[in-house]
């Protein structure tokens, strides 16, 4: 399963690498079922100190794909939202 992380700043090397090991972490009992995991992160918006982040997962399996967005404050919040839902999917579809 090869993990995609694209979108944040070329500062964030940090950022990425946890937001990477998160979804490695996660995604890794799905790992046979599992192609290509995409997860496109994007700031939509920013005020008084806050950003709104907006996160796009694209998963490619063995047989198909679908996506996933998530838009939160928090962007672990919104990681971890988003996972569940990626896993409630997959968990619908070995059915």
């Amino acid at each position: 399963m090869k993990i995609e992380i694209s979108g944040l700043p070329k500062g964030e090397k940090l950022f990425k690498e946890s937001i990477q090991y998160i979804c490695e972490k996660s995604l890794s009992k799905f790992e046979s079922s599992i192609k290509y995991f995409k997860l496109y992160v994007k700031s939509i918006h920013e005020g008084h100190g806050k950003k709104k982040f907006e996160l796009n997962a694209q998963v490619d399996l063995l047989r198909g794909h679908f996506s996933v967005s998530i838009v939160d404050w928090d962007i672990y919040f919104a990681i971890k939202k988003l996972l569940k839902e990626v896993e409630g999917k997959l968990i619908k579809l070995k059915k």
